[in-house]
Protein backbone atom coordinates (compact mmCIF):
# COMPACT_ATOMS: atom_id res chain seq x y z
CA UNK A 1 0.00 0.00 0.00
CA UNK A 2 1.49 3.30 -0.86
CA UNK A 3 1.53 6.23 1.31
CA UNK A 4 1.37 8.90 -1.24
CA UNK A 5 0.98 9.42 -4.60
CA UNK A 6 4.86 10.25 -5.18
CA UNK A 7 5.51 7.28 -3.66
CA UNK A 8 3.98 5.56 -5.75
CA UNK A 9 4.84 6.80 -8.69
CA UNK A 10 8.86 6.17 -7.22
CA UNK A 11 7.57 2.47 -6.90
CA UNK A 12 6.78 2.71 -10.40
CA UNK A 13 10.26 4.20 -11.80
CA UNK A 14 12.01 1.64 -9.70
CA UNK A 15 9.99 -1.46 -11.86
CA UNK A 16 10.15 0.34 -15.30
CA UNK A 17 14.01 1.09 -14.59
CA UNK A 18 14.04 -2.96 -13.69
CA UNK A 19 11.89 -4.32 -16.46
CA UNK A 20 13.34 -2.06 -18.87
CA UNK A 21 16.62 -0.33 -17.84
CA UNK A 22 17.57 3.56 -16.85
CA UNK A 23 18.17 4.72 -20.58
CA UNK A 24 14.66 3.85 -21.73
CA UNK A 25 12.69 5.68 -19.06
CA UNK A 26 10.01 8.36 -20.24
CA UNK A 27 6.97 10.00 -18.44
CA UNK A 28 4.93 8.04 -20.64
CA UNK A 29 6.81 4.63 -19.56
CA UNK A 30 6.40 5.46 -16.03
CA UNK A 31 2.88 6.45 -16.54
CA UNK A 32 2.09 3.55 -18.46
CA UNK A 33 4.14 1.20 -15.19
CA UNK A 34 1.78 3.32 -12.47
CA UNK A 35 -1.05 3.10 -13.94
CA UNK A 36 -1.64 6.78 -13.89
CA UNK A 37 -1.68 9.92 -16.71
CA UNK A 38 0.61 12.42 -18.13
CA UNK A 39 -1.39 14.95 -16.99
CA UNK A 40 -1.69 13.88 -13.34
CA UNK A 41 2.13 13.02 -13.45
CA UNK A 42 3.12 16.50 -14.20
CA UNK A 43 0.49 17.90 -11.30
CA UNK A 44 3.28 16.63 -8.75
CA UNK A 45 6.91 17.14 -11.05
CA UNK A 46 8.35 19.45 -13.32
CA UNK A 47 9.91 17.28 -15.63
CA UNK A 48 11.20 13.68 -15.56
CA UNK A 49 14.86 15.20 -14.16
CA UNK A 50 12.75 16.03 -10.82
CA UNK A 51 11.17 12.77 -10.82
CA UNK A 52 14.00 10.72 -10.97
CA UNK A 53 16.35 13.02 -8.73
CA UNK A 54 13.30 12.67 -6.17
CA UNK A 55 13.15 9.04 -6.35
CA UNK A 56 16.84 8.08 -6.01
CA UNK A 57 16.73 11.09 -2.70
CA UNK A 58 13.60 8.60 -1.40
CA UNK A 59 16.04 5.88 -1.75
CA UNK A 60 18.77 7.84 0.47
CA UNK A 61 16.41 9.15 2.98
CA UNK A 62 15.27 5.44 3.70
CA UNK A 63 19.39 4.90 3.61
CA UNK A 64 20.01 7.61 6.07
CA UNK A 65 16.68 6.39 8.44
CA UNK A 66 18.70 3.11 8.49
CA UNK A 67 21.99 4.21 9.40
CA UNK A 68 20.85 6.67 11.83
CA UNK A 69 21.56 6.12 15.66
CA UNK A 70 24.88 3.67 14.55
CA UNK A 71 26.88 4.81 17.75
CA UNK A 72 30.76 3.99 17.78
CA UNK A 73 32.87 3.61 20.88
CA UNK A 74 34.67 6.23 21.86
CA UNK A 75 38.44 5.62 22.07
CA UNK A 76 41.27 7.96 22.70
CA UNK A 77 43.86 6.02 20.38
CA UNK A 78 43.69 3.64 17.63
CA UNK A 79 47.10 2.70 18.10
CA UNK A 80 46.92 -0.38 20.87
CA UNK A 81 43.73 -1.49 18.41
CA UNK A 82 44.33 -4.32 16.26
CA UNK A 83 43.27 -3.16 13.15
CA UNK A 84 40.72 -5.99 11.98
CA UNK A 85 38.96 -5.02 14.77
CA UNK A 86 38.99 -1.48 13.68
CA UNK A 87 37.75 -2.84 10.36
CA UNK A 88 35.12 -5.26 11.91
CA UNK A 89 33.54 -2.24 13.82
CA UNK A 90 32.90 -0.48 10.64
CA UNK A 91 32.07 -3.71 8.58
CA UNK A 92 29.05 -4.62 11.13
CA UNK A 93 27.90 -1.33 12.04
CA UNK A 94 28.35 0.93 8.53
CA UNK A 95 29.17 -1.22 5.60
CA UNK A 96 27.38 -4.56 5.71
CA UNK A 97 23.77 -2.84 6.47
CA UNK A 98 24.87 -0.17 3.61
CA UNK A 99 25.79 -3.03 1.54
CA UNK A 100 22.80 -5.19 2.51
CA UNK A 101 20.09 -1.97 1.95
CA UNK A 102 20.67 -3.01 -2.00
CA UNK A 103 20.64 -6.70 -1.99
CA UNK A 104 17.25 -6.86 -0.11
CA UNK A 105 15.77 -3.90 -2.21
CA UNK A 106 16.91 -4.96 -5.56
CA UNK A 107 14.41 -2.95 -8.03
CA UNK A 108 15.72 -0.05 -5.52
CA UNK A 109 18.87 -0.84 -5.47
CA UNK A 110 19.28 -1.19 -9.39
CA UNK A 111 17.68 2.19 -9.49
CA UNK A 112 20.16 3.86 -7.52
CA UNK A 113 23.36 2.65 -8.58
CA UNK A 114 21.96 2.84 -12.39
CA UNK A 115 21.13 6.82 -11.45
CA UNK A 116 24.58 7.67 -9.97
CA UNK A 117 26.39 5.57 -12.33
CA UNK A 118 24.23 7.87 -15.02
CA UNK A 119 24.88 11.56 -12.80
CA UNK A 120 27.47 11.30 -10.54
CA UNK A 121 29.30 13.64 -11.37
CA UNK A 122 26.30 16.33 -12.40
CA UNK A 123 25.53 15.85 -8.71
CA UNK A 124 26.56 18.80 -6.87
CA UNK A 125 24.91 21.02 -9.34
CA UNK A 126 21.32 19.18 -9.30
CA UNK A 127 21.63 19.13 -4.90
CA UNK A 128 21.32 22.72 -5.47
CA UNK A 129 17.96 22.74 -6.34
CA UNK A 130 16.37 20.45 -3.25
CA UNK A 131 16.71 19.85 0.40
CA UNK A 132 20.75 18.83 1.58
CA UNK A 133 18.99 18.09 5.06
CA UNK A 134 18.88 14.18 4.32
CA UNK A 135 22.77 14.58 4.09
CA UNK A 136 22.90 15.08 8.11
CA UNK A 137 22.30 11.55 9.09
CA UNK A 138 24.63 10.09 7.18
CA UNK A 139 27.39 13.10 7.97
CA UNK A 140 27.15 12.68 11.37
CA UNK A 141 27.66 8.95 11.14
CA UNK A 142 31.26 9.68 9.72
CA UNK A 143 32.07 12.59 12.24
CA UNK A 144 31.17 9.82 14.90
CA UNK A 145 33.20 6.91 12.71
CA UNK A 146 36.06 9.73 12.92
CA UNK A 147 36.03 11.32 15.92
CA UNK A 148 35.58 7.68 18.07
CA UNK A 149 38.29 5.56 16.17
CA UNK A 150 40.36 8.68 14.03
CA UNK A 151 40.23 6.78 11.04
CA UNK A 152 40.94 9.82 8.99
CA UNK A 153 44.25 10.93 10.43
CA UNK A 154 46.20 11.92 7.92
CA UNK A 155 43.29 11.24 5.04
CA UNK A 156 40.91 13.45 3.07
CA UNK A 157 37.81 11.83 4.09
CA UNK A 158 36.25 12.44 0.83
CA UNK A 159 38.51 10.41 -1.10
CA UNK A 160 38.34 7.66 1.13
CA UNK A 161 34.19 7.60 0.85
CA UNK A 162 34.03 8.24 -2.67
CA UNK A 163 36.65 4.86 -3.33
CA UNK A 164 33.97 2.75 -0.30
CA UNK A 165 30.56 3.91 -1.83
CA UNK A 166 31.75 3.64 -5.39
CA UNK A 167 33.07 -0.05 -5.10
CA UNK A 168 30.61 -1.69 -2.67
CA UNK A 169 27.72 0.42 -5.16
CA UNK A 170 29.67 -1.59 -8.00
CA UNK A 171 29.74 -5.15 -6.28
CA UNK A 172 25.96 -4.42 -4.73
CA UNK A 173 25.15 -4.55 -8.43
CA UNK A 174 26.37 -7.72 -9.73
CA UNK A 175 24.65 -9.53 -7.12
CA UNK A 176 21.58 -7.90 -7.77
CA UNK A 177 21.91 -9.09 -11.63
CA UNK A 178 23.27 -12.44 -10.53
CA UNK A 179 26.69 -11.91 -11.79
CA UNK A 180 28.07 -12.38 -8.43
CA UNK A 181 26.16 -15.13 -5.93
CA UNK A 182 25.12 -13.62 -2.62
CA UNK A 183 26.92 -15.56 0.15
CA UNK A 184 28.86 -14.86 3.24
CA UNK A 185 32.43 -16.28 1.32
CA UNK A 186 32.21 -13.98 -1.25
CA UNK A 187 30.67 -11.32 1.10
CA UNK A 188 33.63 -11.30 2.75
CA UNK A 189 35.76 -11.87 -0.08
CA UNK A 190 34.40 -8.26 -1.11
CA UNK A 191 34.86 -6.84 1.65
CA UNK A 192 38.37 -7.56 2.43
CA UNK A 193 38.62 -6.39 -1.50
CA UNK A 194 37.27 -3.04 -0.73
CA UNK A 195 38.62 -2.49 3.19
CA UNK A 196 42.90 -3.86 2.09
CA UNK A 197 43.88 -0.25 1.16
CA UNK A 198 42.29 1.27 4.03
CA UNK A 199 43.58 -0.81 6.23
CA UNK A 200 47.07 0.57 6.04
CA UNK A 201 45.71 4.38 7.20
CA UNK A 202 44.90 2.81 10.58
Amino acid sequence: MYKNYEEKIFEGVYEANDKYGFGALTTKLISQVCEVSEGSFYRHFASKEELLYKAYVYIDMDIASLLSGIDFPKVKSTFFIPKRAILSVVRKKLWEPYFDYFISHPKKGLFYINYVEVNGDNQDQVNDNLSKDYYGEFLGLVNSLDSSIKFFDGVDPSIFWTYIIDTTLTFAKKIILGKIDDTKENRDIIFNLIFQGAVSLV
